[in-house]
């Protein structure tokens, strides 16, 4: 996987946006879009069940998050992925025991 950190000078200009969108396009010639796009958008995911899940916390509901990225084992589709099942259920199956929450928060873009 490929980090780019974009902000303040580095797209402070008409030059440095050109130079973003370069890049970004440069990344899906290569057939790379699909995987960087997932993993930004997955991103987004966990700061919404996060705040979400602050939230009901906030509102006094007994409630935890937790990153299902640790449990589900999906093919390598990304976007288009399947969950494996078979691997999936045997690690889901303790995590959520309902002892220490009443309600689990979680995302669900894989």
């Amino acid at each position: 996987m490929k980090v780019f950190k974009f902000g303040g000078a580095s797209v402070r200009d008409a030059a440095g946006i050109r130079n973003l969108h370069d890049i970004v396009a440069g990344v899906r010639e290569k057939g790379e879009f699909d995987h960087d796009y997932d993993m930004i958008v997955s991103m987004g995911e966990i700061w919404s069940t996060r705040i979400v899940e602050s939230f009901l916390r906030s509102m006094g509901l007994r409630t935890k998050w937790y990153d299902i990225r640790k449990l589900f084992v999906t093919d390598d589709r990304y976007r288009d992925a399947g969950i494996i099942w078979d691997r999936t259920s045997a690690t889901v199956a303790g995590a959520f025991s309902f002892n220490d929450a009443d309600i689990y928060v979680t995302q669900v873009f894989h």
